[in-house]
């Protein structure tokens, strides 16, 4: 016989089991894995769960399923019709407000592994939409991550820039339009460095930056703060007088702390 994965549910206030949940048979179409539960939601009565290597007419195109938590129903298979080999629909999956978001990390509308992510609506089974990076590149994996709540959908792009800082995009997840997209660009340079390093970034307009240095024990050995313009910044920081070793640079945007390792020879 077969053994199939399962999802296991489970009461907050007393850690006891209430069920488990497992992929309909009838819908396996003869591919009994698809790392079902991979990724996973849960959301006013409604859980989500990502089988990201189903292979659903093509290899590890990926697949979604909703389940009913009350009775444990299996209420959708979610499959979207332009699949492809490989697109890993299911990598990440998020549920709020009777809204699905799945993230499917290998599509290649924008290039190979661009990436890609649906929505859709968790009673009726009906995708909402298909959302792309306007900037989407090759391997980006849009999708690998993603969240929705308040009709805003977050959906994470770790390969994002040629650098691979990655990156995220915030949608609208009612009207659907692009919003602002929050990059990782805080570079150091050199690296290694021994007398000076340059730090690279982008700031918001107006925005404080704050920069503290670590030593491998956690000790504070440096503190800069500075107002930037909107735009690319570059931060010149002297370190000549630094011991050599493994410090830890953190810089804080707004809402975001970023850390980067360096190494002083």
């Amino acid at each position: 016989g077969y053994t199939f994965a399962k999802a296991h549910l489970f009461e907050v206030a007393t850690g006891n089991q209430l069920m488990e949940l497992q992929p309909d048979i009838l819908n396996l179409n003869g591919d009994v894995g698809g790392h079902f539960a991979d990724a996973l939601a849960i959301d006013n009565g409604l859980v989500a769960i990502g089988a990201p290597t189903r292979s659903v007419v093509w290899d590890n195109s990926g697949a979604a399923y909703v389940f009913n938590v009350t009775s444990g129903e299996q209420l959708h298979f979610i499959a979207p019709d332009d699949l492809w080999d490989r697109d890993y629909c299911g990598i990440s999956i998020s549920i709020d407000n009777q809204i699905v978001a799945i993230g499917a990390e290998g599509d290649d509308d924008n290039a190979w592994f661009s990436g890609a992510a649906y929505l859709y609506d968790a009673q009726s089974g009906n995708q909402i939409d298909k959302l792309l990076a306007s900037d989407g590149a090759e391997f980006d994996t849009f999708g690998n991550a993603i969240a929705i709540n308040a009709g805003v959908v977050v959906v994470g792009a770790k390969g994002d820039t040629s650098d691979h800082f990655g990156a995220a995009y915030v949608f609208d997840g009612i009207t659907l339009g692009s919003a602002d997209e929050i990059k990782n660009e805080f570079t150091l340079s050199p690296n290694p460095a021994s007398n000076r390093v340059s730090i690279d970034h982008l700031a918001l307009e107006g925005e404080i930056v704050a920069v503290k240095i670590h030593n491998s024990l956690g000790q504070l050995v440096g503190h800069f703060d500075q107002d930037y313009f909107k735009g690319a910044e570059q931060w010149s920081l002297d370190v000549s007088s630094y011991e050599s070793g493994i410090y830890f640079v953190s810089l804080q945007k707004s809402d975001r702390l970023e850390v980067k390792k360096l190494l002083i020879e």
